[in-house]
């Protein structure tokens, strides 16, 4: 092999590289904000428990542990309300970080045992396979989804204003 086709390769190589992360990264973001869309949109059957609002983590905290309403409810209705609550009572989460990352991984879960059964029997190239579950496996550590694709000056970021990342970054919130 010269050493032009070598560079060649190279080129080639990290170019793949280039591209299957950028598209993990849209696909990371694409997938997150689906299942936030999902979970927005999921009805919380009890109706008294659907129309409760709380509008701070304290109020948040007081309710979820003294209130019938909230420990009588469902499972399913308590987790859709602890979910939903981060629109009336946002950042900080009351929520602990291994609670905030169950809440993505609960929904992704049968895709991602699904994907590794379809992979398993050669289904995905590698490639895809790459992408896919670089995608799935970064979803959950992805505390609140981010557009992190948007192109222009001011980015559209759906993080509360007091967000490490957006110091960070410095990023208007």
């Amino acid at each position: 092999m010269d050493a032009a086709t070598a560079s060649s390769d190279v080129v080639l190589n990290v170019a793949q590289w280039v591209l299957e992360v950028a598209l993990g990264l849209y696909v990371l973001d694409l997938i997150t904000g689906l299942v936030h869309m999902h979970l927005d949109y999921q009805e919380i059957k009890s109706r008294e428990l659907r129309l409760h609002v709380e509008n701070n983590i304290p109020d948040v905290i007081k309710f979820e542990e003294n209130d019938p309403l909230f420990y009588n409810a469902t499972p399913n209705d308590q987790y859709l309300w602890n979910f939903h609550v981060h629109h009336d009572a946002p950042y900080p989460s009351k929520d602990s970080e291994w609670e905030l990352t169950m809440q993505v991984v609960r929904p992704l879960a049968m895709p991602y045992l699904l994907s590794i059964l379809l992979c398993y029997m050669g289904y995905m190239n590698a490639s895809f396979a790459r992408i896919w579950f670089g995608a799935l496996t970064a979803g959950p550590l992805v505390r609140h989804h981010i557009h992190i694709f948007s192109f222009f000056p001011s980015m559209s970021v759906e993080m509360p204003a007091g967000s490490p990342a957006l110091k960070f970054f410095a990023i208007k919130g």
